[in-house]
């Protein structure tokens, strides 16, 4: 595997983009044109590197996927969005970079320009809505999916096929709301659901759609399950553990790395599960 490493928009220039792109598909004749674009928008040398992932990946996508450059609009790229943001290396920068990528590629002809259907009231809200969380929160898709899902429920149940009347909203229906979903599943869903609820009903007030900030009205749901056991282990304890993998095999090896990323670094048991080659800098 060849490394590069540059440090200039000189070193960037001179290097061929199949080279930054790492791969040779569909991507691969518009990297060159991308980097000119970003340059000119004055992105630094160092953040082009998380960039120029997300483009390989996304790139790998389009081959292994068949799809063409014009076949990408915007059901396309939050595809390859939800595919990039498996992979914590490139994340933070997956959302913005594949929206000027798009961009650029309508700019030149090369993808279709986008659709003229115009969505209703309520697919609109949500939309913005959710261009706010990736702006400004920076969510990954998975975060953005639950959004959507709790938003559309929540202003379905108030409105039905009506006209969004924001201005009627009152705290009764958020606690109605609340409490009728609290308990569908378990502890875990009944907190999403708070948090999500409270961050759209924030988005409302937000934009002055409505005239109080009713996030103030939804109400706490109560989790005792497992409210006994530890924040952590001491550190002697989790030595203890470490000390019983036998490294001298496989799996006591990889037992070992896992108990490692979980305790030094602080990763989740879902993150370590993701985890990936590609991920490792």
């Amino acid at each position: 595997m060849t490394v590069v490493v540059v440090e200039s928009w000189d070193e960037w220039v001179q290097i061929p983009s199949t080279t930054l792109g790492g791969s040779f598909g569909p991507l691969s004749l518009y990297i060159t044109p991308y980097l000119a674009q970003v340059r000119e928008q004055g992105y630094a040398v160092g953040s082009l590197y998380e960039q120029m992932h997300v483009l390989k990946m996304c790139d790998r996508w389009m081959k292994r996927t068949g799809r063409e450059v014009r076949d990408l609009d915007e059901a396309a790229m939050r595809d390859c969005l939800r595919r990039v943001a498996r992979y914590s290396y490139g994340k933070k920068a997956a959302a913005s970079t594949l929206r000027r990528l798009l961009a650029m590629l309508r700019r030149m002809g090369a993808a279709a320009p986008p659709k003229t259907e115009f969505p209703d009231q309520m697919e609109q809200l949500i939309g913005t809505y959710e261009r706010f969380l990736l702006d400004e929160r920076n969510l990954v898709p998975d975060s953005l999916a639950h959004c959507r899902l709790f938003a559309r429920r929540f202003l379905t149940e108030r409105f039905g096929d009506g006209p969004l009347k924001l201005s009627t909203l009152r705290a009764a229906d958020v606690t109605a709301f609340i409490q009728r979903h609290a308990h569908d599943h378990g502890p875990f869903h009944a907190r999403h659901l708070v948090r999500v609820t409270r961050s759209f009903l924030r988005y409302l007030y937000y934009k002055g759609l409505v005239d109080s900030d009713l996030s103030l009205a939804v109400p706490k749901v109560a989790r005792w399950r497992l409210s006994t056991l530890p924040k952590y282990l001491p550190a002697a304890h989790v030595r203890q553990v470490l000390r019983h993998c036998n490294r001298k095999t496989a799996l006591g090896r990889r037992d070992y790395a896992i108990l490692l990323l979980l305790a030094r670094l602080g990763l989740r048991a879902g993150e370590v599960v993701k985890l990936r080659l590609e991920d490792i800098d």
